[in-house]
C-alpha cells in the first residue's frame, strides 16, 4: 500500500445526514453515514476529500470495512443512534466485506440500515443478494434501495428483492413542484411503496414548503436534504444526543 492511500484510509473519518419522518420535520430520526479523508499537502494545508475522491484512490474493500469499524464504534458510544451505511454488490461478493457487514447487524440489529445502490449489478448476482437481504433482515436490520430514478433504473430490484424502504433520487425529486411529470411519477412511486408495505425517503428535499404537496399521501415517508440539515460531524452527532 503507498503512502498516499495509507494516509487516506488512517484520516478516514464519518459524517452524517439528518433524516426526519414527513410528520415531524423537527425530529431526526436516523442518519445516513457518509465518508470523508483529510489529505495533507505539501504546503501543510490539509483538503478534504469526497466519497468520490476516496474511492479513485483506496480500495473498495478497504473503505467498507474502515466505514463499517468507525460505524460499530459510533453505535457503540450512541446507543440510542439509527445509522444508515452505503454498501454495493462489491462488497457483497467478497466474503470476508459481507461477513463482516452480517456481523454487525447481528451486533445491533434495528440500530442498521443498509443502503444497496440501484445498479444493474445487483440483479446479476440475485442468489447473492437475496441471501445478504434474508440474513440482515433476521437481524431486525432494514434493507433500502437506494438511488431509484438515477440512470438506467428499471423496475427489476423492486421485483427480485425484498425491500424495506426505497429511495427516491434526486432525478425525480428535485423541483418536482416545477415539473408535472416529476410530480406524478414521484406521487406514483409513493403509491407503489405503500402498496408494496416499503418507507420512503426522498431524497435531495432542498425547500420546505414543496412538502406539503406531498403530505397528504399515507405512506411512512422520511425527507433527506440539505434543508432538511447538512451532514455533521461526529462532534455534532455528540452534541445532539446529550444537549
Amino acid at each position: 500500500m503507498d503512502v498516499i492511500t495509507q494516509e487516506i484510509l488512517d484520516n478516514m473519518y464519518l459524517v452524517f445526514q439528518p433524516i426526519v419522518s414527513i410528520d415531524d420535520l423537527e425530529t431526526i430520526v436516523k442518519y445516513e453515514v457518509l465518508v470523508r479523508s483529510e489529505l495533507k499537502l505539501k504546503e501543510g494545508d490539509k483538503i478534504t476529500l469526497s466519497p468520490f475522491d476516496i474511492f479513485r484512490c483506496v480500495d473498495n474493500s478497504q473503505v467498507t470495512s474502515k466505514v463499517l469499524d468507525l460505524t460499530k464504534k459510533t453505535l457503540d458510544e450512541l446507543p440510542d443512534i439509527v445509522l444508515s451505511i452505503n454498501i454495493n454488490i462489491d462488497d457483497l461478493l467478497i466474503k470476508k466485506t459481507k461477513k463482516k457487514i452480517v456481523k454487525l447487524s447481528e451486533n445491533y440489529g434495528n440500530r442498521l440500515i443498509f443502503e444497496l445502490i440501484e445498479k444493474n449489478e445487483l440483479t446479476q448476482y440475485k442468489k447473492v443478494v437475496r441471501e445478504f437481504i434474508e440474513s440482515v433482515k433476521y437481524n431486525n436490520s432494514k434493507v433500502a434501495l437506494d438511488d431509484f430514478g438515477k440512470s438506467y433504473s428499471t423496475f427489476d430490484p423492486l421485483l427480485s428483492f425484498n425491500f424495506d424502504i426505497l429511495k427516491i433520487d434526486e432525478v425525480i425529486s428535485k423541483n418536482f413542484e416545477e415539473n408535472l411529470k416529476k410530480y406524478y411519477i414521484l406521487d406514483s412511486l409513493i403509491t407503489l411503496s405503500k402498496r408494496l408495505g416499503y418507507e420512503v425517503v426522498i431524497e435531495y428535499i432542498n425547500n420546505i414548503e414543496k412538502i406539503k404537496l406531498l403530505e397528504m399521501n399515507e405512506c411512512p415517508m422520511y425527507l433527506q436534504g440539505f434543508e432538511i440539515g447538512k451532514p455533521i460531524t461526529k462532534k455534532a452527532l455528540y452534541e445532539k444526543a446529550y444537549k
